[in-house]
């Protein structure tokens, strides 16, 4: 099934994907099965989406990071290295910031 989601091919499902949120979802998990890399437009359309759901207009850290985890997951599948890689690449983010 590589390059089709339900025999659709990729710029099909991505275009259609913008429209419909179950083919978004469908599309965000052939890629994650595919590969390690994701299409920043949709992150984008999907982040957007979750952030728009959220009722107010403050939220805590943690549940802001539980929404990121969410969408990050949704995108990148749930095999343990993946998740690993992630989480690596977030800790080093941290630690960029961080000044001594």
């Amino acid at each position: 099934m590589k390059n089709k989601v339900k025999g659709i091919s990729f710029a099909t499902v991505k275009a259609a994907a913008f429209k419909d949120p179950v083919v978004l979802e469908a599309y965000l998990l052939e890629r994650a099965s595919e590969s390690n890399r994701i299409d920043i437009e949709l992150f984008m359309t999907k982040l957007n989406a979750v952030l728009s759901a959220i009722p107010q207009k403050d939220i805590e850290l943690c549940d802001l990071a539980n929404e990121l985890g969410i969408v990050l997951a949704s995108l990148s599948g749930n095999e343990k290295h993946t998740e690993k890689e992630c989480l690596n690449g977030i800790r080093h983010g941290f630690s960029l910031t961080r000044t001594t």
